[in-house]
């Protein structure tokens, strides 16, 4: 009788240990899932400031072509707004809301397309690739008029826009836009580079 009230105390004892340390197991598989579903966050994958570099030249659709410029901007303020798991708007602006006019206070404003089942994310958005999953339209803008990224048969393909990360309130990524005609003025020679991300 005692052998027998040995086993059943010394197989309750395992049963118990066992069932703690299953405890701690999905404790630990909770927090991992956790972590996975909370993924990288904007500060963590924004770290690069925003350095964009801008060129206008020869541009003269609805602008003014005798205008140049070449140089970095500085961005002192940006608007994210994700209208659905679609559709993202993006805009920069190197001057402050209720700043006086001058040719060079410049709005840069991105949209982000995704079709076909796509949810926006981190990829590269091709300037109105419109046979892609995911697309993106660009226009610098002034007081000037607004400058597009034109483009005619046998030219390079205009460039596209890198998303590195996004979020409800905030993304960051880098643009690589080009397109150099200037014989002819609806397109000249327009210039977008450089990394990027919401302030």
């Amino acid at each position: 009788m005692k052998k027998k009230l040995n086993y059943f105390m010394s197989a309750a004892v395992v049963v118990l240990l066992t069932s703690c340390g299953g405890a701690e197991e999905s404790n630990e598989n909770q927090e991992n899932d956790v972590a996975e579903e909370t993924g990288p966050t904007f500060e963590e994958s924004c770290a690069t400031d925003n350095d964009v570099f801008v060129q206008i030249e020869k541009y003269g659709h609805n602008f003014d072509s005798t205008f140049t410029y070449k140089d970095k901007i500085e961005i002192v303020r940006s608007e994210w707004s994700q209208k659905d798991d679609s559709t993202a708007t993006l805009s920069l602006y190197n001057y402050d809301l209720g700043a006086a006019d001058t040719a060079t206070n410049f709005k840069i404003l991105v949209e982000f397309h995704s079709k076909n089942g796509q949810v926006l994310q981190a990829a590269d958005y091709g300037y109105n690739d419109y046979d892609s999953d995911f697309w993106a339209r660009v226009n610098i803008i002034s007081p000037l008029g607004t400058v597009w990224f034109n483009w005619s048969m046998g030219m390079p393909k205009q460039g596209y826009v890198k998303l590195n990360y996004l979020d409800k309130e905030n993304a960051c990524g880098e643009f690589t836009l080009e397109v150099d005609k200037p014989t002819s003025n609806t397109i000249g020679h327009v210039v977008l580079k450089g990394p990027f991300k919401t302030l």
